[in-house]
Parts: structure tokens; C-alpha cells; sequence
């Protein structure tokens, strides 16, 4: 913002471009009344320069005096539409949902070990027929620790048939997970489980022929 001082400034260079004008203008106290005085090309450049000058410098005074009387006003708060703060609720509770249903979708590995069968059609080691193997086996030292896949809670542990020991964690979302065969069970019904967590020990119960895990994905009771 330009000041009384700036302004004062400016104003005297008017006046000085105005003076330069007047001295630019041939001197006609020499001239007899009534002859004209005849200017040269330089004269007229340089008195055109002058007036030019002297007219800017007018223009800026009158600037900083419009400036000057300018009021500065105090900052006014920035007030946002009302739905900006429920849209932003909005987006963080998806943020906050996707978060946990990133951690309820299996995506990790239960046991360190190899898998010796794969889901699909396979011929039943006891029967011998044909059937959907519902899982993956995975072959791994006895008592070797198994962990959940994804956060979730125990709604199944216990023996059944075929499966010997087993615990089956519900994920939300349509999402469960099975660990069967087993040789030990450490968590109840009901308990909340994150992934990663142990929830038993890798054995041969059931209809086991060998040491190893037999675990299920299923979406909404099928398995996948």
C-alpha cells in the first residue's frame, strides 16, 4: 500500500516532469510580437517526452492517493457449506471401513510348510473315489503353530467328524476360514482374533493320513 510519504514522493515527481515540460518549450522572450516562433523536430520529441513523462507521474500520484485512502478490513473467517463436514465424515468412515475389511479378507499363509494338495477334484486318500477337496493341505512338523489369515472371531472350535480338531473363524463380509486336523486348540468360541495370531498346533486328528493342516476359504458357506 503506498504511504503519505510514498504518495508526497510521487506527487514531486509530477511537478518536476511538469517544470521538465516547460523548459523543454523554445524561449520566445526573445521574439517580436506577433512573429511565430518556429520549433525544431528535437524540440517537438522532447516536448512530447515531458508531456508524456509529466502525465504518468500524474496518474501514479493520483493512484497512491486512492491507495492511501484505502481501509484495510479485518480477515473474515472462512465459512464452508454445511454438508463439506458430513461429506468428510462420509470419507473417512470409508476410509475406516475399507481399513477393516482389508484386514477381515484372508491373505496370508497359516503355516510355514508345503502343500501337498490342492482345491479342487482329487481322488480321497481313504475312499479312493473322486471328490471336491474343499482346501489346500499343507504339510508341516507336528505341533508347528497355525495362524489366523485376517482378524475375526471363533465360532467354531472343536472336534467333527472327518475334520478332527478344528476351528473355523468368521470374518464378516460372507468370509470364514477353516484349520482342521489339528493337535491342539487355544482359542474358545466367541474370542476376537487379529491375523497372525496363533490359534493352534499343526497334527493328524480326523480322518488325517499325515501331519499337516488342511485349510478352507469360504464365501458366504461355500468354499472358494
Amino acid at each position: 500500500m503506498v504511504g503519505n510519504s510514498q504518495f508526497s514522493r510521487v506527487k514531486q515527481w509530477a511537478l518536476i516532469g511538469m517544470a521538465l515540460l516547460v523548459i523543454s518549450l523554445p524561449s520566445v522572450a526573445s521574439a517580436k510580437a506577433g512573429q511565430a516562433t518556429k520549433k525544431t523536430n528535437s524540440e517537438k520529441k522532447a516536448e512530447k517526452r515531458a508531456l508524456k513523462f509529466g502525465r504518468r507521474l500524474q496518474s501514479l500520484a493520483q493512484l497512491g492517493k486512492n491507495f492511501s485512502q484505502i481501509k484495510k478490513k479485518p480477515t473474515q473467517p472462512v465459512v464452508y457449506p454445511e454438508k463439506v463436514p458430513v461429506r468428510l465424515v462420509h470419507i473417512q468412515n470409508m476410509i475406516e471401513q475399507g481399513q477393516l475389511m482389508m484386514r477381515a479378507m484372508p491373505a496370508s499363509f497359516p503355516v510355514r510348510g508345503r502343500i501337498s494338495s490342492v482345491f479342487g477334484p482329487r481322488r480321497h486318500p481313504r475312499s479312493q473315489d473322486y471328490r471336491i477337496h474343499s482346501g489346500i493341505d499343507i504339510v508341516a512338523a507336528f505341533g508347528a503353530p497355525v495362524t489366523a489369515t485376517a482378524d475375526g472371531r471363533v465360532v467354531f472350535s472343536g472336534d467333527r467328524a472327518g475334520y478332527g480338531k478344528v476351528i473355523v473363524l468368521d470374518h464378516g463380509y460372507g468370509y470364514q476360514t477353516v484349520y482342521a486336523h489339528c493337535s491342539r486348540l487355544l482359542v474358545p468360541v466367541g474370542v476376537r482374533i487379529v491375523r497372525g495370531q496363533i490359534i493352534s498346533h499343526v497334527g493328524k486328528s480326523g480322518h488325517a493320513t499325515g501331519t499337516h493342516l488342511h485349510y478352507e476359504v469360504r464365501k458366504n458357506g461355500q468354499p472358494i
